[in-house]
């Protein structure tokens, strides 16, 4: 199984050890050492995550890190692409870590994603079902995938107690989610909770996606759906 989220890195060594002892217990063998860029480099996330899984070789853990960064979709991803090439999963690869920020307008958003795929870069939006534009106006995320856009979703999310989770099965029902990987700021490894709560047709899709995203593949996406649902109030 492929975690396509890493959290591990900010953990002292002994805590790190065993909490990678857990997550190869639940059978991941592969997980993907993301942080954002504007808190590490694409340098310092490749020697990072070398670092780490040579210690998890050393106290014999069968756990490949593989290093990416994430990027806030602004006018500076543009800028890290004119110093240079983004970081993508795969070197020379098509697929780009992205997320929503609160500061950006969505026509803006839009234009970015365009320009990305004007460079043959294909953006994964991850946990936008924590934005507050997203909650507010699903729509939003149905335009960004029709255009071309991936999803990525918290498993901490998919398995709340909150509405965050109801929200979360409405959009893979839409067809708008194409991954679920760990929380990226939260600890706690719950990836195979989520799977079994999506049921096994749709975990078999989502991993499934992330063998061929980590190969650099074409992922498997059904035709986007707007989201169908009574309006409530997020309490935030």
């Amino acid at each position: 199984m492929i975690d396509l989220q890493c959290h591990l890195s900010s953990c002292l060594e002994d805590i790190r050890i065993e909490m990678a002892k857990k997550v190869v217990a639940e059978g991941v063998h592969t997980m993907v050492y993301a942080p954002i860029v504007e808190e590490v480099s694409p340098a310092l996330a490749l020697t990072e995550a070398s670092e780490m899984e040579a210690d998890f070789h050393k106290h014999g853990l069968s756990l490949t890190v593989v290093p990416t960064v994430v990027y806030s979709l602004t006018t500076k991803i543009t800028e890290y692409y004119e110093k240079e090439r983004l970081m993508t999963l795969q070197q020379d690869g098509k697929y780009v870590y992205t997320m929503l920020t609160e500061d950006v307008a969505p026509v803006a958003v839009e234009q970015l994603i365009y320009e990305l795929q004007l460079k043959g870069l294909i953006p994964i939006l991850v946990e936008p079902e924590k934005h507050p534009g997203v909650m507010m106006n699903p729509d939003w995320l149905y335009q960004l995938v029709k255009k071309g856009a991936l999803v990525q979703l918290s498993a901490a999310s998919v398995v709340s107690r909150q509405k965050i989770s109801k929200f979360c099965t409405q959009l893979i029902d839409a067809h708008l989610v194409h991954f679920i990987a760990s929380d990226r700021t939260n600890k706690n490894m719950q990836l195979r909770a989520a799977y079994d709560k999506v049921g096994q047709d749709q975990a078999m899709m989502f991993m499934e996606n992330a063998e061929r995203l980590l190969k650099d593949e074409t992922i498997i996406r059904y035709a986007p759906e707007r989201v169908k649902r009574k309006k409530f109030m997020w309490i935030l």
